[in-house]
């Protein structure tokens, strides 16, 4: 039985934001990656391979909570990537207020977590918890919600 995927156009549009951004503001390429990687993209540089990114969206602002949860799952395939490559895994996070990343290898805590919200039971699982402190405020990605009014 295969897993119902919840992604949806608005998501695709933030990750389609962000990667324009990136290309056009730090002059790195994503490019979108098949979902057995797990992740979103792969980056590029000057035609060499720098790192991967997952991409992500949250209706609240970056200070909301003290840490930021996502699947360790998602964790477990970037250290994957990582150690198969010896390249970077990034996590973009586009928060209310600003744009955040963080390195997939940065200290984090596990807990039990997830959505409950959809009544659907493999929403629960082991999760990782990243200090807010462990991720860094992207410059220049300003006027969010200018940008996204359309889908608010």
């Amino acid at each position: 039985m295969s897993r119902t995927m919840y992604e949806s156009d608005i998501d695709r549009f933030y990750e389609t934001m962000v990667m324009d951004f990136l290309r056009e503001k730090r002059e790195v390429n994503l490019y979108k990656m098949p979902m057995s990687y797990r992740l979103d993209c792969v980056a590029f540089r000057d035609g060499k391979c720098v790192g991967f990114a997952e991409i992500k969206r949250r209706k609240n602002n970056f200070r909301t909570y003290p840490t930021y949860m996502i699947a360790l799952s998602k964790v477990i395939a970037a250290q994957q990537l990582t150690d198969t490559t010896g390249l970077p895994c990034f996590l973009f996070v586009v928060f209310e207020d600003y744009l955040a990343s963080l390195d997939f290898s940065s200290h984090y805590e596990i807990g039990l977590g997830g959505r409950t919200d959809r009544n659907d039971p493999a929403d629960r699982e082991p999760c990782a918890y990243y200090p807010m402190d462990a991720f860094a405020i992207v410059r220049g990605f300003i006027n969010v919600n200018e940008r996204t009014e359309k889908w608010h």
